[in-house]
């Protein structure tokens, strides 16, 4: 997506490219799924996913906030792994989150962290989040869709972009504290932006000080332009710990099928901590009865430094 005039704007935004279902990975050794589009998901396969499989399939109890544009929670290969708040808000604690069941949109300032296209939308902005989670943890071996790399992990959804892609610092500095607070293992965030947020920052900074896992795409070159050089032009939130004495954030660039940057991923070795497959991803998407544009419950491909 093109940048945003607005404080943070979610450039690490997957995009679609075509014919969508196209391409066959070779047969994988080890554990094999029966999900349905498992043999397009060629990205497993290179990381070796098969093989971790037949040792462990995740494990429930760690918590992947999606801190992204919402997440469709009834999504037939997400929704058993969607996270189940214990002890919600009621509106006597003073956190002002009532009956956070399922997380917290931070958007709409409610309890409900799906995709909202009321006040406007891209489709790529509102399927954003949900792609994100399928990669994650798409629930595997059910038969249907997709396999997620972590089929029992659990996904907290929390909404803090728009569904054109595009949100505010104030709104992710209280998602990652909600995360933290509320037991989540892993924060993912497949935004980038140029505004270097000190609250974000320092949010950021207690997450890791509390044994939680921060994961930040790198975000993708202009639509039109080059990929940056992060190391020259820093984007947030993945060089917010650039000069730091720990690596509180974990970036993420992207790879191609055959191991190579990817032509569209960011760079840069203060920022860039590690490369994973993005491009030519199938995951799950948002779906809205009676809505053409968010009919279908798996889509791709997907190309960007988000997945």
């Amino acid at each position: 997506m093109r940048r945003s005039s607005v404080a943070l704007a979610l450039i690490a935004c997957a995009v679609s490219a075509s014919p969508a279902f196209a391409a066959v990975s070779a047969v994988p050794l080890g554990r094999i799924p029966d999900d349905t589009y498992f043999s397009k998901q060629w990205n497993l396969t290179k990381i070796g996913a098969p093989e971790a499989w037949q040792s462990s399939l995740g494990f429930e109890g760690v918590t992947i906030a999606i801190i992204d544009s919402g997440v469709d929670i009834d999504h037939p290969d997400l929704k058993d792994n969607i996270w189940r708040n214990l002890n919600p808000g009621d509106g006597t604690d003073g956190s002002g989150y009532v009956n956070d069941v399922n997380g917290w949109n931070f958007v709409g300032n409610n309890n409900d962290p799906r995709p909202d296209i009321s006040s406007g939308y891209s489709v790529i902005g509102a399927n954003h989040g949900t792609v994100d989670a399928g990669v994650a943890a798409a629930r595997g071996g059910n038969g249907k869709g997709i396999a997620g790399v972590a089929w029992q992990a659990t996904i907290m959804p929390l909404r803090v972009l728009d569904s054109n892609g595009v949100g505010e610092p104030k709104d992710v500095v209280r998602a990652v504290n909600y995360a933290v607070d509320h037991g989540a293992k892993i924060i993912n965030l497949s935004f980038a932006g140029p505004t270097r947020d000190p609250n974000l920052a320092a949010a950021l900074r207690r997450a890791y000080d509390k044994g939680v896992f921060v994961v930040a795409a790198v975000g993708n070159a202009p639509d039109g332009g080059d990929a940056i050089d992060l190391d020259k032009s820093p984007l947030y939130p993945v060089c917010l710990d650039t000069g730091a004495d720990e690596n509180f954030v974990y970036g993420v660039a992207a790879t191609d099928e055959n191991d190579h940057l990817a032509k569209f991923s960011n760079y840069g070795a203060a920022c860039a901590d590690i490369s994973a497959p993005g491009t030519h991803i199938i995951s799950t998407q948002f779906r809205l009865p009676g809505n053409k544009s968010f009919a279908d419950a798996y889509g791709g491909f997907y190309n960007g430094t988000s997945v």
